[in-house]
């Protein structure tokens, strides 16, 4: 089996898109965390999709489209509202004449092949002088909006699935534990999809930008069990431009496939990597090895994945490989 994600060069700072679409989007979600009752009925994965198109429909007048493929849900709304515009900055046009020496991500490959995580990268100093001509690219309030109605319809129609309506817990684990097993033995519910793809598109400039969380993640995320900080980086967004989007009202140009557990594991060490490297106030040491399995490592110990022997590093700068059995990453892992 083998599964690429490519990514090459880092992306000009005054477009964060990869990371920084929820920087964005999210701040209507923060007010809230921790406000949700569970008190829908269903227990069947149709049964939550139809709900989130009514919530969507009547209480947001948007009509998404949804597609389940295995355990992954994607979700397509079509506009013709903007994902972008231009904003000038407060203080205008900028430029230094003193250099800047930082470390700079030039190359980053990630793939599963057979049974393990292969990393490719290429980090050198940089020496670079700021020049910022004062406009900036954000993302539209109106996408925001969308997406955060999106957001918020999926949890309430689908975060309830494994919960049986008029049901209650133990205090106790050992009891609570074999009352949930007794109750699960008579009444059968679906488990949410293991993974959600939103796709909103600009149907009239053909940009769109896609979101891939593990759902999991957004239900901590959204009961509190996980910061916004840690949620930002599980989160893995992206925009793109394609002529194929344009007047594409029906999401025909996507490939609707099951997103496996290898995929979004590399993705996600990518995603944390860059973030790292491009984006981070905690910048990184000079040794690349030391912070790449890292983060490699604190990443496959947040998901239930164990079918992968190990991780092995290939640095691009000096060609040579680091491999690390997956019997030595927990103790590379930092404690949480």
């Amino acid at each position: 089996m083998s599964v690429r994600c490519n990514n090459v060069g880092p992306y000009p700072r005054t477009h964060r898109f990869k990371v920084g679409i929820l920087f964005t989007a999210f701040p209507f979600l923060m007010g809230l965390v921790g406000c949700f009752n569970i008190t829908s009925t269903v227990t069947s994965r149709q049964e939550a999709n139809s709900l989130f198109l009514k919530i969507c429909q009547t209480e947001h007048n948007i009509k998404p489209l949804t597609h389940l493929n295995g355990n992954t849900l994607w979700v397509y709304l079509p506009s013709e509202e903007p994902i972008l515009e231009y904003r000038p900055s407060e203080k205008g046009p900028k430029k230094e004449n003193t250099p800047q020496v930082s470390l700079s991500l030039l190359f980053l490959d990630g793939r599963f092949v057979t049974d393990t995580f292969q990393i490719e990268y290429d980090i050198d100093k940089t020496r670079s002088y700021p020049n910022d001509n004062g406009i900036s690219t954000v993302y539209t309030d109106e996408y925001t909006r969308k997406q955060n109605q999106l957001l918020t319809a999926l949890f309430r129609s689908y975060a309830d699935l494994e919960v049986v309506p008029g049901d209650y817990s133990y205090t106790d684990g050992i009891q609570d534990e074999k009352h949930q097993d007794l109750v699960k033995s008579y009444v059968k519910t679906d488990k949410p999809p293991e993974f959600i793809v939103i796709v909103i598109a600009d149907i009239k400039k053909g940009l769109e930008v896609t979101t891939l969380f593990h759902f999991q993640d957004f239900k901590y995320y959204m009961t509190g069990g996980i910061p916004q900080e840690e949620f930002i980086q599980r989160n893995l967004s992206e925009l793109k431009g394609l002529a194929a989007i344009i007047q594409d009202t029906q999401g025909l140009h996507l490939d609707y496939r099951n997103i496996a557990w290898p995929e979004f594991l590399i993705k996600q060490i990518t995603n944390r990597i860059r973030f790292k490297y491009q984006t981070s106030d905690f910048k990184p040491s000079d040794d690349d090895e030391t912070e790449i399995i890292t983060i490699a490592a604190e990443a496959l110990k947040s998901y239930p994945f164990s079918e992968f022997s190990g991780v092995k590093l290939r640095n691009l700068r000096d060609g040579k490989d680091y491999i690390y059995e997956k019997r030595l990453l927990e103790t590379v892992a930092k404690s949480p």
